[in-house]
Protein backbone atom coordinates (compact mmCIF):
# COMPACT_ATOMS: atom_id res chain seq x y z
CA UNK A 1 0.00 0.00 0.00
CA UNK A 2 2.84 2.41 0.82
CA UNK A 3 4.43 1.67 -2.53
CA UNK A 4 1.12 2.06 -4.37
CA UNK A 5 0.39 5.64 -3.23
CA UNK A 6 3.41 7.27 -4.96
CA UNK A 7 2.52 5.42 -8.17
CA UNK A 8 -1.07 6.69 -7.92
CA UNK A 9 0.10 10.30 -7.36
CA UNK A 10 2.54 9.97 -10.25
CA UNK A 11 -0.26 8.78 -12.58
CA UNK A 12 -2.48 11.72 -11.57
CA UNK A 13 0.34 14.21 -12.04
CA UNK A 14 1.11 12.75 -15.46
CA UNK A 15 -2.55 13.02 -16.44
CA UNK A 16 -2.72 16.65 -15.30
CA UNK A 17 0.44 17.54 -17.21
CA UNK A 18 -0.88 15.88 -20.37
CA UNK A 19 -4.21 17.73 -20.07
CA UNK A 20 -2.38 21.05 -19.58
CA UNK A 21 -0.24 20.44 -22.68
CA UNK A 22 -3.29 19.52 -24.76
CA UNK A 23 -5.08 22.72 -23.73
CA UNK A 24 -2.06 24.91 -24.47
CA UNK A 25 -2.25 23.96 -28.13
CA UNK A 26 -5.76 25.44 -28.74
CA UNK A 27 -4.71 28.65 -26.99
CA UNK A 28 -1.63 29.00 -29.18
CA UNK A 29 -3.72 28.35 -32.28
CA UNK A 30 -6.34 30.92 -31.31
CA UNK A 31 -3.78 33.49 -30.22
CA UNK A 32 -1.30 33.36 -33.07
CA UNK A 33 -3.04 31.72 -36.05
CA UNK A 34 -6.78 32.35 -35.82
CA UNK A 35 -8.16 35.31 -33.83
CA UNK A 36 -5.17 37.62 -34.14
CA UNK A 37 -4.77 36.96 -37.87
CA UNK A 38 -8.48 37.43 -38.43
CA UNK A 39 -8.97 40.59 -36.35
CA UNK A 40 -5.64 42.37 -36.97
CA UNK A 41 -6.60 44.72 -34.16
CA UNK A 42 -5.05 46.06 -30.96
CA UNK A 43 -3.34 43.73 -28.47
CA UNK A 44 -6.10 44.26 -25.93
CA UNK A 45 -8.87 43.43 -28.43
CA UNK A 46 -7.03 40.33 -29.68
CA UNK A 47 -6.26 39.02 -26.18
CA UNK A 48 -9.78 39.68 -24.90
CA UNK A 49 -11.38 37.99 -27.92
CA UNK A 50 -8.98 35.02 -27.57
CA UNK A 51 -9.87 34.56 -23.90
CA UNK A 52 -13.60 34.62 -24.64
CA UNK A 53 -13.34 32.14 -27.54
CA UNK A 54 -10.94 29.95 -25.52
CA UNK A 55 -13.38 29.91 -22.61
CA UNK A 56 -16.25 28.96 -24.94
CA UNK A 57 -14.10 26.18 -26.42
CA UNK A 58 -13.36 24.66 -23.01
CA UNK A 59 -17.00 24.87 -21.83
CA UNK A 60 -18.41 23.37 -25.04
CA UNK A 61 -15.74 20.63 -25.11
CA UNK A 62 -16.45 19.41 -21.58
CA UNK A 63 -20.23 19.70 -21.94
CA UNK A 64 -20.33 17.78 -25.22
CA UNK A 65 -17.34 15.46 -24.77
CA UNK A 66 -17.78 14.79 -21.08
CA UNK A 67 -21.55 14.57 -20.79
CA UNK A 68 -23.56 14.74 -24.03
CA UNK A 69 -21.53 12.20 -26.03
CA UNK A 70 -21.44 9.37 -23.43
CA UNK A 71 -24.99 10.00 -22.14
CA UNK A 72 -26.81 10.53 -25.44
CA UNK A 73 -24.77 10.31 -28.64
CA UNK A 74 -23.09 6.94 -27.90
CA UNK A 75 -26.47 5.60 -26.80
CA UNK A 76 -28.04 6.81 -30.08
CA UNK A 77 -30.33 9.36 -28.40
CA UNK A 78 -30.04 12.04 -31.06
CA UNK A 79 -32.90 14.38 -30.10
CA UNK A 80 -31.28 15.51 -26.79
CA UNK A 81 -28.01 16.05 -28.68
CA UNK A 82 -29.72 18.34 -31.20
CA UNK A 83 -31.49 20.30 -28.47
CA UNK A 84 -28.31 20.82 -26.44
CA UNK A 85 -26.40 21.92 -29.56
CA UNK A 86 -29.16 24.41 -30.28
CA UNK A 87 -28.95 25.83 -26.76
CA UNK A 88 -25.14 26.07 -26.90
CA UNK A 89 -25.26 27.81 -30.27
CA UNK A 90 -27.66 30.44 -29.00
CA UNK A 91 -25.65 30.92 -25.79
CA UNK A 92 -22.47 31.40 -27.88
CA UNK A 93 -24.30 33.95 -30.09
CA UNK A 94 -25.40 36.00 -27.05
CA UNK A 95 -21.86 35.96 -25.61
CA UNK A 96 -20.40 37.00 -28.99
CA UNK A 97 -23.00 39.75 -29.31
CA UNK A 98 -22.03 41.20 -25.92
CA UNK A 99 -18.30 40.70 -26.69
CA UNK A 100 -18.47 42.59 -29.98
CA UNK A 101 -20.53 45.36 -28.38
CA UNK A 102 -17.83 45.76 -25.75
CA UNK A 103 -14.74 45.47 -28.00
CA UNK A 104 -15.87 47.81 -30.79
CA UNK A 105 -15.07 50.82 -28.64
CA UNK A 106 -11.45 49.63 -28.19
CA UNK A 107 -10.91 48.68 -31.83
CA UNK A 108 -8.35 50.53 -33.95
CA UNK A 109 -10.84 51.14 -36.80
CA UNK A 110 -12.75 54.30 -37.68
CA UNK A 111 -15.70 55.38 -39.78
CA UNK A 112 -13.59 55.64 -42.93
CA UNK A 113 -11.65 52.38 -42.36
CA UNK A 114 -13.66 50.22 -39.96
CA UNK A 115 -12.04 47.21 -38.32
CA UNK A 116 -13.24 43.61 -38.64
CA UNK A 117 -15.13 43.83 -35.35
CA UNK A 118 -16.79 47.13 -36.30
CA UNK A 119 -17.88 45.67 -39.64
CA UNK A 120 -19.45 42.64 -37.94
CA UNK A 121 -21.23 44.83 -35.44
CA UNK A 122 -22.60 47.34 -37.91
CA UNK A 123 -23.58 44.87 -40.67
CA UNK A 124 -24.95 41.91 -38.72
CA UNK A 125 -25.12 42.06 -34.96
CA UNK A 126 -26.48 45.56 -34.27
CA UNK A 127 -29.32 45.39 -36.84
CA UNK A 128 -30.50 41.89 -35.73
CA UNK A 129 -30.03 42.16 -31.95
CA UNK A 130 -29.71 39.32 -29.46
CA UNK A 131 -31.93 37.03 -31.56
CA UNK A 132 -29.95 37.62 -34.73
CA UNK A 133 -28.97 34.00 -35.06
CA UNK A 134 -32.61 33.27 -35.99
CA UNK A 135 -32.79 36.14 -38.50
CA UNK A 136 -29.58 36.04 -40.53
CA UNK A 137 -27.74 32.92 -41.70
CA UNK A 138 -24.47 34.88 -41.79
CA UNK A 139 -24.68 35.36 -38.01
CA UNK A 140 -25.21 31.61 -37.55
CA UNK A 141 -22.24 30.90 -39.82
CA UNK A 142 -20.04 33.41 -37.94
CA UNK A 143 -21.07 32.03 -34.55
CA UNK A 144 -20.11 28.48 -35.57
CA UNK A 145 -16.78 29.56 -37.15
CA UNK A 146 -15.94 31.89 -34.25
CA UNK A 147 -16.97 29.74 -31.28
CA UNK A 148 -17.18 26.11 -32.54
CA UNK A 149 -14.46 25.68 -35.18
CA UNK A 150 -11.62 24.77 -32.84
CA UNK A 151 -13.77 22.72 -30.46
CA UNK A 152 -15.22 20.80 -33.42
CA UNK A 153 -11.75 19.60 -34.36
CA UNK A 154 -11.03 18.63 -30.75
CA UNK A 155 -14.35 16.79 -30.42
CA UNK A 156 -13.70 14.96 -33.69
CA UNK A 157 -10.41 13.61 -32.32
CA UNK A 158 -12.14 12.68 -29.07
CA UNK A 159 -14.90 10.89 -30.96
CA UNK A 160 -12.33 8.88 -32.96
CA UNK A 161 -10.41 8.08 -29.77
CA UNK A 162 -13.57 6.94 -27.97
CA UNK A 163 -14.55 4.74 -30.90
CA UNK A 164 -11.10 3.13 -30.99
CA UNK A 165 -11.14 2.59 -27.21
CA UNK A 166 -14.61 1.06 -27.45
CA UNK A 167 -13.51 -1.26 -30.26
CA UNK A 168 -10.40 -2.25 -28.34
CA UNK A 169 -12.50 -2.91 -25.22
CA UNK A 170 -14.91 -5.06 -27.23
CA UNK A 171 -12.02 -6.96 -28.78
CA UNK A 172 -10.49 -7.46 -25.32
CA UNK A 173 -13.80 -8.69 -23.95
CA UNK A 174 -14.19 -11.04 -26.89
CA UNK A 175 -10.65 -12.29 -26.42
CA UNK A 176 -11.24 -12.81 -22.70
CA UNK A 177 -14.47 -14.62 -23.48
CA UNK A 178 -12.70 -16.92 -25.93
CA UNK A 179 -9.91 -17.48 -23.40
CA UNK A 180 -12.45 -18.38 -20.70
CA UNK A 181 -14.20 -20.76 -23.07
CA UNK A 182 -10.87 -22.34 -23.95
CA UNK A 183 -9.97 -22.71 -20.27
CA UNK A 184 -13.40 -24.21 -19.65
CA UNK A 185 -12.83 -26.71 -22.45
CA UNK A 186 -9.38 -27.55 -21.10
CA UNK A 187 -10.84 -28.03 -17.62
CA UNK A 188 -13.57 -30.28 -18.97
CA UNK A 189 -10.96 -32.22 -20.94
CA UNK A 190 -8.85 -32.57 -17.80
CA UNK A 191 -11.88 -33.73 -15.81
CA UNK A 192 -12.72 -36.28 -18.50
CA UNK A 193 -9.12 -37.50 -18.43
CA UNK A 194 -9.25 -37.86 -14.65
CA UNK A 195 -12.56 -39.70 -14.87
CA UNK A 196 -11.14 -41.96 -17.56
CA UNK A 197 -8.08 -42.73 -15.42
CA UNK A 198 -10.28 -43.36 -12.40
CA UNK A 199 -12.46 -45.75 -14.40
CA UNK A 200 -9.38 -47.49 -15.79
CA UNK A 201 -7.94 -47.83 -12.30
CA UNK A 202 -11.23 -49.18 -10.99
CA UNK A 203 -11.48 -51.63 -13.89
CA UNK A 204 -7.92 -52.85 -13.40
CA UNK A 205 -8.43 -53.16 -9.66
CA UNK A 206 -11.54 -55.24 -10.28
CA UNK A 207 -9.61 -57.39 -12.72
CA UNK A 208 -6.83 -57.87 -10.18
CA UNK A 209 -9.33 -58.73 -7.49
CA UNK A 210 -10.94 -61.26 -9.80
CA UNK A 211 -7.60 -62.84 -10.64
CA UNK A 212 -6.71 -62.83 -6.98
CA UNK A 213 -9.96 -64.54 -6.04
CA UNK A 214 -9.40 -67.14 -8.73
CA UNK A 215 -6.04 -67.96 -7.19
CA UNK A 216 -7.54 -68.47 -3.73
CA UNK A 217 -8.69 -72.06 -3.64
CA UNK A 218 -9.69 -72.62 -0.03
CA UNK A 219 -6.62 -70.87 1.46
CA UNK A 220 -7.34 -72.04 5.00
CA UNK A 221 -7.32 -75.63 3.85
CA UNK A 222 -3.96 -75.11 2.10
CA UNK A 223 -2.45 -73.46 5.18
CA UNK A 224 -3.65 -76.29 7.38
CA UNK A 225 -2.05 -78.85 5.05
CA UNK A 226 1.20 -76.88 4.99
CA UNK A 227 1.22 -76.64 8.78
CA UNK A 228 0.73 -80.40 9.00
CA UNK A 229 3.60 -81.02 6.58
CA UNK A 230 5.75 -78.53 8.47
CA UNK A 231 5.16 -80.31 11.81
CA UNK A 232 5.84 -83.76 10.31
CA UNK A 233 9.12 -82.69 8.72
CA UNK A 234 10.30 -80.53 11.60
CA UNK A 235 12.32 -83.34 13.23
CA UNK A 236 13.09 -85.47 10.17
CA UNK A 237 14.05 -83.18 7.26
CA UNK A 238 15.27 -79.64 7.98
CA UNK A 239 15.47 -78.75 4.29
CA UNK A 240 11.86 -79.75 3.67
CA UNK A 241 10.80 -77.80 6.73
CA UNK A 242 12.50 -74.68 5.41
CA UNK A 243 10.85 -75.12 2.01
CA UNK A 244 7.41 -75.53 3.54
CA UNK A 245 7.96 -72.42 5.64
CA UNK A 246 9.00 -70.35 2.63
CA UNK A 247 6.08 -71.65 0.57
CA UNK A 248 3.75 -70.73 3.43
CA UNK A 249 5.18 -67.20 3.55
CA UNK A 250 4.75 -66.85 -0.21
CA UNK A 251 1.12 -67.90 -0.03
CA UNK A 252 0.37 -65.72 2.97
CA UNK A 253 1.89 -62.65 1.25
CA UNK A 254 0.01 -63.38 -2.00
CA UNK A 255 -3.31 -63.90 -0.27
CA UNK A 256 -3.34 -61.21 2.41
CA UNK A 257 -0.75 -58.47 1.72
CA UNK A 258 -2.13 -57.87 -1.76
CA UNK A 259 -5.35 -56.49 -0.26
CA UNK A 260 -3.43 -53.26 0.43
CA UNK A 261 -2.81 -50.62 -2.27
CA UNK A 262 0.83 -50.31 -1.23
CA UNK A 263 3.19 -52.43 0.88
CA UNK A 264 6.69 -51.94 2.21
CA UNK A 265 9.36 -52.54 -0.40
CA UNK A 266 11.25 -54.74 2.08
CA UNK A 267 8.27 -57.14 2.20
CA UNK A 268 8.03 -57.22 -1.57
CA UNK A 269 11.75 -58.04 -1.86
CA UNK A 270 11.43 -60.70 0.85
CA UNK A 271 8.66 -62.28 -1.21
CA UNK A 272 11.03 -62.38 -4.20
CA UNK A 273 13.88 -63.92 -2.17
CA UNK A 274 11.55 -66.65 -0.87
CA UNK A 275 10.48 -67.30 -4.44
CA UNK A 276 14.14 -67.56 -5.48
CA UNK A 277 14.88 -69.99 -2.64
CA UNK A 278 12.12 -72.29 -3.84
CA UNK A 279 13.43 -72.08 -7.42
CA UNK A 280 16.95 -72.93 -6.19
CA UNK A 281 15.58 -76.07 -4.54
CA UNK A 282 13.62 -77.00 -7.64
CA UNK A 283 16.56 -76.61 -10.02
CA UNK A 284 19.30 -77.64 -7.58
CA UNK A 285 22.79 -76.76 -8.82
CA UNK A 286 21.92 -76.89 -12.53
CA UNK A 287 20.91 -73.20 -12.60
CA UNK A 288 22.83 -70.17 -11.37
CA UNK A 289 20.44 -67.99 -9.38
CA UNK A 290 21.86 -64.79 -7.90
CA UNK A 291 20.27 -61.91 -6.02
CA UNK A 292 22.07 -58.70 -5.03
CA UNK A 293 20.56 -55.83 -3.06
CA UNK A 294 22.21 -52.43 -2.84
CA UNK A 295 20.78 -49.75 -0.58
CA UNK A 296 18.16 -49.85 2.16
CA UNK A 297 14.46 -50.37 1.27
CA UNK A 298 13.19 -50.11 4.85
CA UNK A 299 11.00 -46.98 4.63
CA UNK A 300 9.97 -47.15 0.97
CA UNK A 301 6.61 -48.45 -0.27
CA UNK A 302 5.40 -49.96 -3.53
CA UNK A 303 2.22 -51.59 -4.94
CA UNK A 304 2.20 -55.33 -4.11
CA UNK A 305 3.31 -57.99 -6.62
CA UNK A 306 4.69 -55.34 -9.00
CA UNK A 307 8.15 -56.85 -9.53
CA UNK A 308 7.47 -60.59 -9.50
CA UNK A 309 6.39 -60.68 -13.18
CA UNK A 310 9.99 -60.01 -14.28
CA UNK A 311 11.22 -62.85 -12.12
CA UNK A 312 8.50 -65.31 -13.16
CA UNK A 313 9.15 -64.62 -16.87
CA UNK A 314 12.87 -65.11 -16.39
CA UNK A 315 12.35 -68.61 -14.97
CA UNK A 316 9.63 -69.52 -17.44
CA UNK A 317 11.60 -68.57 -20.57
CA UNK A 318 15.17 -68.72 -19.38
CA UNK A 319 15.38 -72.04 -17.52
CA UNK A 320 15.17 -75.03 -19.88
CA UNK A 321 16.83 -78.40 -20.11
CA UNK A 322 18.10 -77.59 -23.61
CA UNK A 323 20.08 -74.59 -22.41
CA UNK A 324 23.51 -75.16 -20.93
CA UNK A 325 24.75 -72.89 -18.15
CA UNK A 326 21.30 -71.49 -17.37
CA UNK A 327 21.20 -68.50 -15.09
CA UNK A 328 18.90 -65.90 -13.58
CA UNK A 329 20.56 -62.82 -12.12
CA UNK A 330 18.67 -60.18 -10.20
CA UNK A 331 20.07 -56.84 -9.08
CA UNK A 332 18.21 -54.32 -6.91
CA UNK A 333 19.49 -50.79 -6.30
CA UNK A 334 17.48 -48.67 -3.85
CA UNK A 335 17.91 -45.08 -2.67
CA UNK A 336 15.65 -42.31 -1.39
CA UNK A 337 14.82 -41.13 -4.93
CA UNK A 338 13.98 -44.38 -6.67
CA UNK A 339 14.26 -48.09 -7.35
CA UNK A 340 16.31 -49.74 -10.08
CA UNK A 341 15.30 -53.41 -10.59
CA UNK A 342 17.16 -55.57 -13.13
CA UNK A 343 16.63 -59.18 -14.20
CA UNK A 344 18.90 -61.02 -16.64
CA UNK A 345 18.35 -64.61 -17.75
CA UNK A 346 19.78 -67.07 -20.24
CA UNK A 347 17.90 -67.56 -23.49
CA UNK A 348 17.82 -70.27 -26.12
CA UNK A 349 18.79 -69.13 -29.59
CA UNK A 350 16.18 -71.48 -31.11
CA UNK A 351 13.38 -70.18 -28.90
CA UNK A 352 11.52 -67.51 -30.91
CA UNK A 353 8.89 -66.06 -28.60
CA UNK A 354 7.22 -62.79 -27.65
CA UNK A 355 8.60 -61.99 -24.20
CA UNK A 356 6.15 -59.14 -23.61
CA UNK A 357 2.96 -61.21 -24.00
CA UNK A 358 0.59 -61.42 -21.08
CA UNK A 359 1.87 -64.08 -18.67
CA UNK A 360 -0.41 -65.05 -15.85
CA UNK A 361 0.35 -67.67 -13.23
CA UNK A 362 -1.19 -68.60 -9.93
CA UNK A 363 -0.62 -65.94 -7.31
CA UNK A 364 0.98 -63.44 -9.79
CA UNK A 365 0.19 -60.96 -12.55
CA UNK A 366 1.51 -60.71 -16.09
CA UNK A 367 3.84 -58.18 -17.67
CA UNK A 368 1.03 -56.35 -19.45
CA UNK A 369 -0.92 -56.04 -16.23
CA UNK A 370 2.20 -54.83 -14.49
CA UNK A 371 2.71 -52.13 -17.14
CA UNK A 372 -0.85 -50.89 -16.67
CA UNK A 373 -0.38 -50.68 -12.92
CA UNK A 374 2.88 -48.76 -13.38
CA UNK A 375 1.10 -46.31 -15.65
CA UNK A 376 -1.62 -45.79 -13.06
CA UNK A 377 0.59 -45.54 -9.97
CA UNK A 378 3.68 -43.84 -11.49
CA UNK A 379 2.58 -41.92 -14.62
CA UNK A 380 5.62 -40.32 -16.21
CA UNK A 381 7.82 -41.50 -13.32
CA UNK A 382 8.87 -44.95 -14.48
CA UNK A 383 10.86 -46.49 -17.30
CA UNK A 384 10.92 -50.08 -18.59
CA UNK A 385 13.70 -51.35 -20.81
CA UNK A 386 13.94 -54.83 -22.36
CA UNK A 387 16.85 -56.06 -24.47
CA UNK A 388 17.18 -59.42 -26.17
CA UNK A 389 20.35 -61.01 -27.57
CA UNK A 390 21.05 -64.45 -29.00
CA UNK A 391 21.66 -66.10 -25.64
CA UNK A 392 20.27 -63.71 -22.99
CA UNK A 393 17.41 -61.45 -22.11
CA UNK A 394 17.81 -58.32 -20.02
CA UNK A 395 14.85 -56.46 -18.48
CA UNK A 396 15.03 -53.46 -16.17
CA UNK A 397 12.59 -51.19 -14.37
CA UNK A 398 13.27 -47.75 -12.90
CA UNK A 399 10.71 -46.06 -10.61
CA UNK A 400 11.17 -42.49 -9.44
CA UNK A 401 9.63 -42.16 -5.98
Amino acid sequence: MVKFLPELKSDRLGGLLLTAVLWILPWLFLKYFFISKLLQDTEYVSNHACLVVYGQTMVVYYILGGYVFPQYLYRKKFLPVILILFVLLNAAHIINYLELCYLKQFSNGNSLNPSYIQKLWVRYFEPNGLLGVFKDFNIWHFTYAWSFFVVSIMLLFKLIKDILISLRRELRLERDKLQLENEKLQLEKHNLTLESKAMALQRDNLSLELNFLKSQINPHFLFNILNSIYLRTLDTNQEATTLVLKLSELMRYSLYNTNEDIVFLRDELRYITNYLDLERFRHSDQVEISYHLQGSPEDLQIPPLLLISFVENAFKHGIQDTIANCYVRIFVDVDAQGLYFTVENSLSAQDDRAFEELDKSQGGIGLQNMKKRLQLFYPGKHQIEMKESEDSYHSSLYINF
